[in-house]
């Protein structure tokens, strides 16, 4: 059985969660911009999720590129429903807004497919291939992440109950104090979601 640990991929996704953070944030600005114009305080909790990806998704394909300085550039994957995925090095990157603090059960066949790594169970070699979620949620005004975590789904099920994780780690404080670092220091906590192992 080789699960990754969880150690090990914060240490090898450390330079380029920098990039998700700030596409992420350049979407808060977007959706805070939008609702000004439209002279509404609070935006849209329906509307909202949809302009933060569309808005990180213009950063990602533009500036990102340059402002960042990755040691291997990142490819974004096209998805529906302006939906966010990098590729980058051994990693597939899904960016998804969490659900009151845990793993968003998937809503189509594909997010399924994503979810599904119970192959590691399996494996005795180190994967080639890794799918991590990016889940990010925010205050009611958008005006601030409040959480932003990294999650390595086991499997998606039908509901939360059959919707399972390996390991989940919280990063928001880390990258948000050395954010544009290519060396973060990711602090670990042990509470996760769903079933975990392979800590």
């Amino acid at each position: 059985m080789t699960i990754p640990h969880r150690a090990t991929v914060l240490a090898e996704i450390a330079p380029i969660v920098p990039v998700m953070h700030t596409a992420l944030k350049v979407g808060l600005d977007g959706v805070r911009q939008y609702f000004e114009q439209q002279h509404e305080n609070i935006p849209d909790p329906n509307l909202a999720p949809d302009l933060v990806r569309w808005h990180a998704r213009r950063y990602l394909d533009n500036a990102a590129h340059a402002v960042h300085h990755l040691p291997e550039d990142y490819e974004r994957q096209p998805l529906g429903n302006i939906g966010l995925m990098l590729a980058w090095r051994r990693f597939r990157f899904r960016m998804r807004k969490a659900r009151d603090g845990e793993l968003p059960v998937p809503a189509s066949d594909t997010q399924r497919e994503f979810y599904d790594q119970l192959c590691f169970e399996f494996e005795q070699e180190d994967p080639n291939e890794l799918n991590l979620m990016i889940l990010w949620d925010t205050d009611k005004e958008y005006k601030h992440l409040t959480s932003l975590m990294v999650v390595l789904p086991r499997v998606g099920g039908a509901d939360r109950d059959t919707t399972q994780a390996y390991w989940s780690a919280p990063i928001l404080d880390a990258v948000s104090a050395g954010a544009g670092e290519d060396d973060l220091h990711m602090e670990l906590n042990d509470e996760g979601m769903g079933q975990e192992t392979g800590q």
